[in-house]
């Protein structure tokens, strides 16, 4: 207990001593206020101590209920995630030793991809001809899911915010400008900012995606949308169409991989659609599948486009097999 009570003492001693609030420590709070969403921060920063404590005590202080969580890490730690995925907010100081280390573990997990958020400080780049992607994020995948912000200063009172992300790894780098903060006005989202990245992203460029679909019937790849025996392979045919206007709609080229099955676990491997899913060899499994307990844990399921249902179906007994027509079941 004494040691709690002599803990906060030393903070209010230390917030007290430097009681006028950073620019920067005031630019991210504005920040990830805007967010207006709940936020686990997990920070790594190479601050002095009493610049984390006004971090804390601004975020926190101010909005309890959005801020849930902070957690502050020495430079080289990978976080252990205490938090839903869609609340943590990563945030980090460029300037800390060994960052581009910090960035290739969190590639590694995973980290760069949604529903994880980046605030990324570049205070050591205030040239505005320089490029906005850092040098220690250069190499990294941060893909169209990815909600990656990069703050850089433009002056002592101003930052300029920009989102960045790749179409592919083998893609150029593209970015959104999100907005600027100053001391003057606070943070400004940029006014035509559509907040769903789904739907600034919607243009692949002709990426190339590809799809695996179940046939159990191998005529079937001959009439996928000619209507010719639809009772055969029904799901896939029915999908199929869909998935290719969904494509189309993206300005994405398209590659087939046709299977057998929908995927089981055989001697310790994963077959059929679920096998390419695993093996990360497609991006789309365009045939329905049901939802298992062992397939949960290794796909990602959205509900289905196309309505199914279970129905018994009686065939109308000949009038012949009944003697009293009262018991016929129509």
């Amino acid at each position: 207990m004494k040691n709690i009570c002599l803990t906060v003492f030393l903070l209010i001693v230390i917030t007290s001593c430097h009681a006028e609030t950073d620019l920067e420590v005031m630019m991210i709070a504005n920040v990830i206020h805007a967010m207006e969403r709940p936020s686990a921060v997990i920070a790594t920063l190479c601050w002095p101590l009493h610049k984390k404590v006004q971090l804390y005590s601004i975020l926190a202080g101010e909005n309890v209920v959005q801020i849930n969580m902070m957690q502050i890490l020495k430079p080289g730690h990978i976080p252990q995630r205490h938090s839903q995925d869609q609340h943590i907010v990563f945030l980090v100081d460029l300037g800390c030793p060994d960052i581009y280390k910090y960035f290739v573990r969190s590639k590694i997990e995973n980290h760069f991809r949604s529903p994880f958020r980046w605030v990324i400080i570049d205070g050591l780049n205030n040239d505005t001809h320089k490029s906005i992607i850092p040098q220690s994020l250069s190499n990294i995948d941060v893909l169209l899911d990815a909600e990656v912000l990069i703050a850089r200063p433009i002056d002592n009172s101003t930052y300029n915010l920009h989102l960045v992300y790749k179409i592919s790894h083998t893609n150029n780098w593209k970015i959104e400008f999100y907005g600027n903060w100053s001391i003057e006005y606070g943070f400004q989202k940029a006014y035509q900012l559509i907040d769903s990245a789904a739907l600034r992203r919607l243009n692949l460029n002709g990426y190339e995606i590809k799809i695996c679909y179940v046939l159990t019937d191998n005529d079937s790849i001959n009439h996928l949308t000619d209507g010719v025996n639809d009772h055969i392979d029904t799901i896939t045919k029915v999908n199929f169409p869909t998935t290719n206007h969904l494509l189309d709609f993206l300005n994405a080229k398209r590659k087939y991989i046709f299977v057998e099955t929908w995927g089981y676990r055989v001697n310790g491997t994963w077959n059929g659609m679920t096998g390419y899913l695993v093996r990360e060899e497609v991006e789309i499994g365009g045939s329905p599948m049901f939802f298992t307990s062992e397939r949960i844990a290794i796909v990602d399921y959205i509900s289905s486009p196309t309505p199914t249902r279970s129905k018994f179906v009686f065939q109308q007994p000949k009038l012949s097999y009944e003697n009293n027509l009262f018991l016929l079941s129509f």
